[in-house]
């Protein structure tokens, strides 16, 4: 137990920085890697309870009460057996978050280390898209909203962004993170992807103002700026035609594929009970709600705050809010007393939760691999740098 906990600890609490690349491999490679690494973690967590609970008790509760919530409906669901799956694919993949506050702790904080390794991969991801792009636009179907990978564009860009700024000299560093910024554009602006765009723009605005501290007004000039060009060059593409339609709600289901229609129709027709929903993985089932269109029927509400409420109800809902503040109150109330480094290292996973919460607005479920893995693995490294146990080591650094 001792090696399996050691090794765990030393390099398997890494796997997560794989899983962008796994991803792209596939949905079988993805799942592989990180079950492998849930299932090993979880036995090291298993051996450690008691002294996580001492320290991160207050995690563990909100977790725990979090995971009990998506569970309340599912005996009434439509699909229990299919709602069972959801809930254990979700606990998975939200183990990211108190198996890497656990190494962590064990491993003392080197939490750079994850970083550096983020931010390579980001740019080998990067890298791999558009030799990706080259490939399947000449395919005689290509079509750029079927065949282009932008959904984790915006999780990589803070961690690219901090490797670029520490691996380049002083004088290539705004420029190298430009031409990233603009490589990453231009592939969203390719993709069409403008759920990806929004949460790009998010982890672009976050960046600036938590980690490179530029002031608030430069930024968003700058935020403008980046608009101004991406409606210069694919305003079009990213309107869809909404400003030729007649009234507002024509214009925004247009410009939203949609999007709006389904949460109007959640809306009118809201779970049986507004504090369960109506099960994990079984909103689906609810065609009046779920079609669309010329009789479209969607898997989901592509929005995670009308997914989680219309299938866990008001309860899972809070649980999922009460977990996700926490960790970001205790951030802000620790950032005072951060050091610089750690400050720069808190502002980056901040960026980069935030870009998954803001894609997730428009795209991805709370179910979904885009979500849960790297929202939570971002919350455990936070919640780490906002602890005493992370400013014990800094004290013992100076």
């Amino acid at each position: 137990m001792h090696t399996l906990r050691n090794l765990f600890c030393r390099h398997v609490w890494l796997t997560p920085a794989l899983l962008v690349l796994a991803g792209f491999a596939g949905r079988g490679v993805f799942n592989t890697l990180f079950y492998l690494y849930a299932l090993w973690g979880l036995i090291v967590l298993a051996a450690s309870l008691r002294d996580f609970a001492r320290d991160d008790g207050r995690w563990l509760k909100l977790h725990g009460l979090l995971l009990a919530a998506f569970l309340l409906a599912l005996p009434w669901a439509v699909d229990g057996s299919g709602g069972l799956r959801a809930w254990a694919t979700f606990l998975f993949y939200s183990l990211s978050g108190p198996l890497t506050l656990l190494a962590l702790r064990e491993n003392g904080g080197d939490v750079a280390r994850l970083a550096r390794l983020l931010g390579l991969l980001a740019g080998v991801f990067v890298v791999t898209l558009y030799l990706h792009l080259a490939h399947v636009s000449s395919l005689p179907d290509y079509t750029p909203t079927l065949h282009l990978k932008e959904d984790n564009l915006p999780f990589v860009f803070p961690f690219l962004a901090l490797w670029l700024w520490w691996r380049l000299p002083q004088r290539g560093r705004v420029w190298g993170i430009a031409l990233a910024t603009l490589a990453i554009l231009a592939y969203l602006l390719a993709a069409k992807g403008r759920a990806a765009l929004l949460g790009w723009l998010v982890a672009l605005v976050a960046t600036g103002l938590l980690v490179w501290r530029l002031p608030w007004r430069g930024v968003f000039a700058g935020l403008l700026a980046v608009i101004a060009l991406a409606m210069l060059v694919s305003g079009e593409a990213l309107l869809q035609g909404a400003l030729d339609q007649d009234g507002l709600w024509a214009r925004l289901d247009t410009f939203t594929s949609l999007r709006t229609q389904l949460w109007r129709q959640a809306l009118a027709h809201p779970p049986g009970n507004i504090w369960i929903g109506v099960g994990i993985g079984n909103a689906q089932h609810d065609a009046e709600v779920m079609t669309i269109g010329d009789g479209a029927r969607m898997r989901g509400l592509h929005n995670f705050l009308f997914d989680v409420w219309y299938e866990t109800g008001l309860l899972g809902l809070a649980a999922l809010c009460a977990l996700i503040g926490h960790v970001y109150l205790r951030t802000y109330r620790a950032w005072p007393t951060m050091t610089p480094e750690r400050r720069i290292l808190a502002g980056t996973f901040t960026a980069a939760s935030l870009a998954v919460l803001a894609t997730a607005l428009l795209s991805f479920s709370y179910t979904s691999r885009y979500f849960a893995p790297h929202l939570f693995l971002c919350l455990g490294v936070l919640a780490y740098l906002s602890g005493r146990q992370a400013a014990g080591v800094d004290a013992s650094r100076r």
